[in-house]
């Protein structure tokens, strides 16, 4: 269709031919517009552009709306952004893109994607939004603009090479970063109830409830608190509560207890001598009930994780939100316990 009806004014290559034609071409240009936008040109024809109403069915203008965007994203973004996707984004949003966790979007879902411009995309990559948390500490700008492009695939079909690459670092540089040491080995004495894989745990929390992308980890925390937000969930995050229904209270206090005989070492995570520093320096001034003291160490420990496993540094950043909290000294106290070990 586009070589057929679009191409004598915008051009094959999409770079425009006759005076005013668009750019399609044009990445700042494109990364600030909606399919949307370009369906209802498309449709009702703009100064000396013709409609393509009556031409053209409406499927068709939906075609062309989000093929232009081909001139804007190589091929080579689009593996690049599959790998990210993959790595990070997966585990909550579905390989699919349809969504995996409570709140999710449905990225093949076409009114959303096209609604939205990749700029509106790249804000909340960025920023974090509710459960989201923000990646501009983790990716770089390459980065996000990368994964952005490939989410938006989820809505049309282009031609993509599987990525056969490890993903690009995601700790905010150009490079790819060395690639890490092989973690400790889980303990095999320490397995999980099955109700934790049963009811998507892992999804946010890790295979091992070693944390992920969205969840901290959960292993060494008191049952009773355990027990307590999984009844009643947490507003305004992923977290929902599970009732009786979903989970029994014999399932519940097994999943609980043996949550909390866990150490980190059991589930293959090693914490780093500056982040352990951090955080012993965390718990003395939290027993001296110095509060700024506490909120300033947990900071440089969320530094000093820089390069630690996604878990490690979402645990972190969950334990910075709670300084905020009026019980914030036990919940802070029950999470350095649970790292630092008694």
């Amino acid at each position: 269709l586009y070589k057929d009806e679009c191409a004598t004014c915008h051009g094959e290559d999409g770079s425009g031919v006759v005076p005013n034609a668009r750019n399609f071409g044009d990445v700042d240009y494109m990364r600030g517009q909606t399919p949307a936008r370009f369906y209802v040109i498309i449709t009702e024809g703009r100064n000396e552009m013709p409609s393509f109403k009556d031409k053209f069915s409406d499927e068709e203008r939906w075609n062309l709306a989000f093929y232009v965007w081909t001139f804007a994203v190589g091929g080579d973004t689009l593996e690049q952004g599959q790998a990210i996707f993959k790595q990070n984004c997966a585990v909550c949003h579905g390989e699919d893109g349809t969504g995996i966790v409570p709140n999710t979007p449905n990225f093949t879902d076409v009114s959303f994607v096209a609604q939205r411009s990749a700029t509106d995309f790249f804000q909340v990559v960025t920023e974090g939004r509710g459960a989201m948390p923000a990646w501009q500490g983790r990716l770089s700008p390459e980065e996000r603009w990368a994964v952005i492009e490939y989410v938006r695939t989820f809505a049309y079909e282009p031609v993509v090479k599987a990525a056969t690459a490890a993903a690009p670092s995601t700790t905010g540089g150009g490079e790819a970063s060395p690639a890490p040491t092989e973690a400790p080995a889980a303990s095999e004495a320490t397995t999980l109830p099955a109700v934790f894989t049963q009811n998507g745990c892992t999804s946010c929390h890790g295979d091992k409830a070693q944390g992920g992308a969205i969840g901290p980890m959960l292993v060494g925390l008191k049952a009773e608190h355990i027990e307590h937000v999984v009844r009643n969930g947490r507003p305004g995050t992923a977290m929902v509560a599970y009732d009786q229904a979903t989970i029994s209270d014999e399932d519940l206090k097994a999943l609980a207890q043996a949550l909390s005989a866990m150490t980190p070492h059991d589930v293959g995570v090693e914490l780093s001598q500056a982040v352990v520093d951090h955080l012993t320096q965390a718990q003395a001034a939290l027993e001296a009930g110095d509060k700024a003291a506490v909120e300033t160490h947990l900071k440089k420990a969320q530094e000093a994780a820089a390069d630690a496993p996604m878990g490690v540094q979402v645990t972190l950043q969950v334990m910075v939100q709670h300084m905020q909290d009026p019980d914030w000294d036990k919940y802070i106290g029950m999470r350095l316990a649970a790292l630092l070990g008694p």
